[in-house]
């Protein structure tokens, strides 16, 4: 069994699996010779007036079948969208807040959700593109991208190997007044036949630019295949700020309890977010996890 956890991406290529691995995520489409992803985005959160939008670029090869959803923190899919994306073109998938079933913050009626797209393949896999932004509705204008990442076929490899330069990673931000920094972690779910999903403990903490520890966020516990965010207001951060400006600068770092020895695929999204509009204004992060599913078979 490959598990790859590079500098972006993480592969699991999956021996078999079992129809109640999917439920979180649907079941696999049965069509003849079709082999399949799973491609999880980063949580972000969406503020009123405000859509994400997922695009799928395929270069070559044979048309791919793109199903976009947005799921909440507890892992459950609220939006379903559906295309074909034929060879040399892409396309898009678009979220209105409005448009999703779910309350929102008070004050701001901000959603803090995460995306998957699951790409079905007719042939061998070629490599496709796949970016998430997030788009102001009355203008049009990006607020927010994450930059397009291309998805390679699993090659090479011992068939045991780890690669883990890609878990709690430092990431530096800068927060101003009136904001505040939102750090969200997603634990996925096992799409692995011999390992188990399990709850993950999680908690961030957040340092000045000596090293020392200014505000840490209480121990979390995520179930499989959900998200838990903490928050660290500029207001509440005892850091002294830039003349003119007060803008902080700090060094933000995510830490993981596991039960077992097993590398569990956790993500984590790193937003600078206005206290009064809920819209996100920096994201960052690892650009997104995708798990290889393998064949899927007739009927």
């Amino acid at each position: 069994m490959k598990r790859y956890i590079a500098r972006n991406i993480l592969i699991a290529k999956l021996a078999a699996l079992a129809l109640s691995s999917l439920c979180f995520l649907q079941a696999p489409v049965r069509a003849q010779g079709m082999t399949a992803y799973i491609v999880i985005f980063p949580s972000v959160g969406l503020g009123a007036e405000q859509s994400v939008r997922f695009t799928i670029f395929n270069p070559n090869g044979e048309p791919i079948r793109a199903q976009a959803r947005i799921h909440n923190s507890g892992g459950i899919q609220v939006c379903l969208a559906d295309g074909l994306v034929r060879a040399g073109a892409f396309q898009y998938f678009d979220f209105k807040r409005s448009g999703i079933p779910m309350l929102g913050e008070g004050g701001t009626n901000r959603v803090q959700v995460y995306g998957s797209v699951r790409l079905s393949f007719s042939e061998a896999i070629k490599p496709v593109v796949a970016s998430m932004e997030i788009i102001d509705v009355k203008d049009g204008t990006t607020n927010t991208i994450f930059v397009a990442e291309k998805i390679l076929p699993q090659i090479g490899g011992s068939g045991n190997d780890t690669l883990t330069s890609g878990f709690g990673n430092d990431i530096m931000m800068g927060v101003g007044p009136g904001q505040k920094v939102r750090v969200t972690i997603f634990n996925s779910p096992s799409f692995e036949s011999e390992e188990q999903s399990e709850p993950v403990g999680a908690h961030v903490k957040v340092f000045d630019g000596s090293g020392n520890l200014i505000a840490q966020s209480p121990e979390l516990v995520i179930p499989p295949g959900e998200i838990r965010s903490s928050d660290f207001d500029r207001f509440a951060l005892s850091l002294p700020g830039e003349p003119g400006t007060n803008r902080a600068n700090v060094r933000i770092k995510p830490f993981y309890n596991f039960r077992s020895e097993r590398l569990s695929p956790v993500l984590a999204s790193f937003e600078i977010v206005d206290n009064r509009t809920g819209k996100t204004i920096v994201l960052s992060g690892p650009e997104c996890l995708v798990f290889y599913l393998g064949g899927i078979p007739g009927n």
